[in-house]
């Protein structure tokens, strides 16, 4: 027979899984909501997804405006260097809260990205009108996690309405990013539509024939003599050209990468094909960054596709990319070789 003491205990743990059922039932995605499609198959791994990118992007930030102050000239040095400092305080407390069971650091961590938007706002007016797009998709993110993607750890002593509300904000924010990412990757391969100079090859026969970019990965599907044609030609000159070529490869591999990048967010959003969907994702974008030589865009993107994949997988990455970001940086002030990773125009 149980003691009065044993009956109460028992009585508390009975309030508080039905606390826990609660909440977990009223924030249960619904399955025909498109919005909702691309929940996660485990809801349970949200929470850590989201704060490995919160960490992720706070020091990628940190790391890109640090290159800004060393190389940016026409941009304010003492407005770069002061929000640099201040973002390297954000990704501490990322890092450092994320780390730590005090309830004072957690908070500090989940609020760092809105910490990080003081110094995003004015970087942003600093850089219009000619602001790299990879810095508007850092900071939409970053305010997609500032709104709604707090780092809220369950806590079974929680009023059930209140975890309910925790546990919706981390499901929002999981949408908000996937979405998001989706939407840019998508509108990828629709600008290459819409321009209208993919189907034939024309773009990347300009790019070959008149920079460095693009040429080492798609000259390969080039005859010696049309290289030869297309860097000959003086692209500031009227009438320059023709930028066509005979290569059936060219030409299938130029049609190829719009319709991948249309085709991949569609199969990403849905469930059944979302792994390999996201391995393909990561290896188109790879490929393709060989040839663009965008770090900085390849970098971010590459880390927000990591997000469809089983697990937590920028986590288990994020010491190697800790250490390319201080490799980087280091480059930056010629203490490590490796000028070739800190182009300004790629960050």
């Amino acid at each position: 027979m149980r003691t009065r003491k044993e009956a109460v205990i028992a009585g508390r743990k009975q309030r508080r899984s039905r606390a826990e059922a609660v909440a977990e039932e009223a924030v249960e995605p619904q399955p025909t909501s498109l919005w909702g499609i691309v929940d996660p198959e485990n809801s349970v791994l949200l929470p850590g997804k989201l704060d490995s990118l919160r960490r992720f992007l706070l020091l990628y930030s940190a790391t890109r405006s640090c290159l800004w102050a060393v190389f940016a000239a026409d941009l304010p040095q003492t407005g770069l260097a002061l929000t640099t400092i201040w973002l390297f305080g954000c990704a501490a407390a990322a890092f450092l809260g994320g780390a730590s069971s005090s309830a004072t650091a957690r908070s500090a961590a989940s609020w760092a990205p809105a910490a990080a938007l003081i110094a995003l706002v004015p970087q942003l007016a600093w850089t219009l009108p000619f602001t790299n797009n990879h810095f508007i998709l850092e900071m939409l993110v970053m305010i997609v996690l500032a709104v709604a993607g707090g780092s809220r750890r369950s806590d079974a002593s929680r009023n059930a309405h209140v975890q309910a509300r925790s546990d919706g904000d981390v499901r929002l924010a999981w949408r908000g990013v996937a979405w998001l990412t989706l939407i840019v990757f998508f509108h990828t391969g629709l600008q290459k539509v819409i321009y209208g100079y993919w189907f034939g090859g024309e773009f990347l026969a300009w790019m070959i024939g008149n920079t460095n970019r693009f040429g080492d990965l798609f000259m390969l599907f080039l005859s010696g003599g049309d290289i030869l044609r297309l860097r000959a030609y003086n692209a500031l000159s009227a009438g320059t050209g023709p930028y066509r070529v005979d290569s059936a490869l060219f030409i299938a591999a130029s049609n190829l990468v719009y319709i991948a990048e249309m085709a991949l967010p569609v199969l990403l959003a849905w469930p059944r094909t979302r792994r390999l969907a996201a391995i393909a994702s990561l290896v188109l974008v790879f490929v393709m960054q060989l040839g663009a030589r965008e770090y900085g865009f390849a970098f971010l993107f590459l880390h927000l596709l990591m997000m469809f994949l089983p697990g937590d997988a920028i986590r288990r990455t994020l010491p190697l990319t800790a250490a390319i970001m201080a490799w980087v940086i280091g480059a930056a002030f010629k203490i490590f070789p490796g000028g070739w990773m800190v182009d300004p125009r790629s960050m």
